[in-house]
C-alpha cells in the first residue's frame, strides 16, 4: 500500500479482537467459535452461501420467502412451529436473506444449549414446508413490500441496485430482499422446496457461535448435525456471475412523491469486493465524505450552507461489488445545487483537496473505535463474524483491522475513491415533488428520467 502522507495518527483504541476458533465437522459443516466468558447467553447464526442474488426475475423474493419459510416450519414429533417451539425454550430464532447468503439466528440461554443447537439443526434437516406456511409468509413479505415504498431510503435500496450494476447482473435487485410483488406472487411451494434442497448443504454452510466458554460445543455441534447430509440428486447452488451490461448513465432518475416540501437525493455506485485490500480504503474515503458529523459533505450542504439537516451515507460489502449510497434530505429549490455540490467533493477527494493529515487522523480514529463498540454483546459480536462469512473475509480479519489502517496512506484513499468513480459516474436516484423539481433538474443541466417503485 501507498504510505505516502501518513498521518501522525493519536493513540488508537487499543483493543484485542476474541480469537476465533475454526473447525470443520465431519458432514463439512463449518463452525466458527468466538468466546466471551461472562456472557449468559449464546448466540448462533447459520451461515448458507445462496442469498438473493440467486433470485431469478422470474421468482424474486425466493430466497427471503424460502429462509422465512424455514423458521416458521413446522418440527417432528408435535413440536409445532419452529421459532414458537424455541420461543418456548426461552430462546429466540429469526431468518435473513442477504445479498450472498441465507441465515439463520438464534439466540438462547448458555446453561443448556443441546435442545436449542437441536432444534436449530432440524429446522435444517428435517423442514415440513406445508402451503399454509407458504401462504402465510408470502402475506408477511407483501406486507413488506409495500412498507419499503414508503419509506425513502428502502425505496433507494429497492431501485439503486438496477441503476448502477446493469441489467442482467445479480446483484440488480432490491437491497431489502424483498424481491418484487409479481415474482414474489409466482413462487410455488415446490420452488421454496427446491430451494431448500439446493442450498442448504453442509459444504456450503457455516455454523457460527458467541458466548460462554463450552468445551463440549463442537461435540454438541456434531451430534446436533450429524444428520445433515446433501440431497443426493440435489444440484449445487448455483454461484452467481457478475454482468457487465452497462446501465444507461447521465441522467437523474425521479421518484414522483406528490406534494413533497423536500427531496431526497442518492447518489450511488457499485463498489470493490469487501475482502479486496482497496475497501478498507473506501471505508476511510466514505468516512472522510459523509460518514462522519465532520465529514466534507455534512460540513458543505449542512454547516456551511444550511440546505439539509445532514448527510448520510450506506456502504454495503459483498463478495464481489459492493454498493455505496451517500444521501441526503434537501430543500426542494435547492435539489440540483446539491446533486452539484456532491459532485465537487467527489472530485475534489480524488484531484484538487485530497485527505489532509487531520482528516486522516479522525477517520482511523472513527473506525478503530466502531470495533470494539461492536462487540460488545454477543449478539453483536456474532452478527460482525457473520458479516465476516457473507463477504468472503478471513477469521482473525478484525484482529488486524487497525494495524492495517495504520499503513494506509493518501494515494490509498484517493485510487478507492477514483475506482468507483472514473470507470462509471454516480448514479443519480431523486425522490420528490416531479412536477416542480424536474424543471429545475432540467434547467440545471441535469436530464431526468421517471421511474416508478416495483
Amino acid at each position: 500500500m501507498n504510505r505516502d502522507r501518513r498521518p501522525r495518527v493519536a493513540r488508537l483504541p487499543d483493543y484485542r479482537f476474541p480469537k476465533t476458533l475454526r473447525r470443520r465437522l465431519i458432514n463439512g459443516l463449518g463452525l466458527l467459535a468466538v468466546e466471551r466468558p461472562s456472557a449468559n447467553f449464546a448466540e448462533f447464526r447459520l451461515v448458507v452461501d445462496g442469498g438473493f442474488a440467486a433470485d431469478t426475475e422470474e421468482n424474486s423474493g425466493l430466497c427471503r420467502l424460502a429462509i422465512e419459510a424455514l423458521a416458521q416450519s413446522h418440527l417432528d414429533g408435535g413440536r409445532g412451529r419452529a421459532d414458537r417451539f424455541v420461543e418456548r425454550m426461552g430462546a429466540t430464532l429469526c431468518a435473513r436473506a442477504r445479498v450472498d447468503v441465507s441465515v439463520l439466528a438464534m439466540s438462547a440461554f448458555a446453561a443448556n444449549l443441546d435442545a436449542p443447537l437441536q432444534a436449530l439443526a432440524d429446522i435444517v434437516i428435517r423442514p415440513r414446508l406445508q402451503r399454509e406456511g407458504l401462504e402465510a409468509t408470502r402475506l408477511a413479505q407483501r406486507a413488506a413490500i409495500a412498507r419499503e415504498k414508503t419509506t425513502p431510503f428502502d425505496v433507494a435500496l429497492r431501485l439503486a441496485p438496477a441503476l448502477v450494476y446493469g441489467a442482467g447482473d445479480p446483484y440488480a435487485k432490491p437491497f431489502t430482499g424483498s424481491g418484487t410483488e409479481s415474482g414474489l406472487e409466482r413462487i410455488s411451494l415446490d420452488e421454496l422446496r427446491a430451494f431448500h434442497r439446493e442450498h442448504f448443504v453442509p459444504e456450503r454452510a457455516t455454523l457460527v457461535v458467541a458466548g460462554p466458554a463450552n468445551d463440549s460445543l463442537a461435540d454438541s455441534a456434531e451430534k446436533a448435525f450429524r444428520g445433515w447430509r446433501p440431497d443426493a440428486h440435489a444440484r449445487p447452488g448455483q454461484t452467481p456471475t457478475p454482468s457487465h451490461a452497462e446501465s444507461p448513465q447521465g441522467n437523474v432518475t425521479v421518484v414522483d412523491i406528490a406534494g413533497a416540501r423536500q427531496s431526497a437525493v442518492f447518489a450511488v455506485f457499485a463498489t470493490m469486493p469487501r475482502a479486496s485490500a482497496s475497501a478498507e480504503a473506501m471505508l476511510v474515503a466514505d468516512a472522510i465524505l459523509a460518514g462522519m458529523f465532520t465529514s466534507r459533505l455534512n460540513m458543505n450542504l449542512r454547516e456551511a450552507k444550511g440546505w439539509t439537516y445532514g448527510v448520510r451515507s450506506f456502504l454495503a460489502g459483498a463478495r464481489r461489488r459492493g454498493l455505496y449510497i451517500v444521501y441526503s434530505f434537501v430543500q426542494r429549490e435547492r435539489t440540483a445545487a446539491a446533486i452539484g455540490e456532491i459532485e465537487r467533493e467527489l472530485r475534489a477527494i480524488t484531484d484538487q483537496r485530497p485527505p489532509s493529515r487531520e482528516e486522516l487522523s479522525r477517520a482511523f480514529a472513527h473506525l478503530a473505535s466502531r470495533v470494539p463498540f461492536a462487540c460488545e454483546t454477543v449478539g453483536e459480536l456474532a452478527s460482525l463474524l457473520e458479516d465476516g462469512v457473507a463477504c468472503g473475509l478471513s477469521d482473525d480479519y478484525y484482529g488486524g483491522f487497525v494495524e492495517r489502517l495504520r499503513r494506509l496512506g493518501t494515494q490509498d484513499i484517493v485510487e478507492s475513491v477514483r475506482s468507483i468513480t472514473e470507470i462509471k459516474p454516480a448514479s443519480w436516484l431523486v425522490l420528490c415533488d416531479a412536477a416542480s423539481t424536474r424543471p429545475l433538474l432540467e434547467s440545471s443541466g441535469f436530464p431526468t428520467v421517471v421511474m416508478k417503485v416495483d
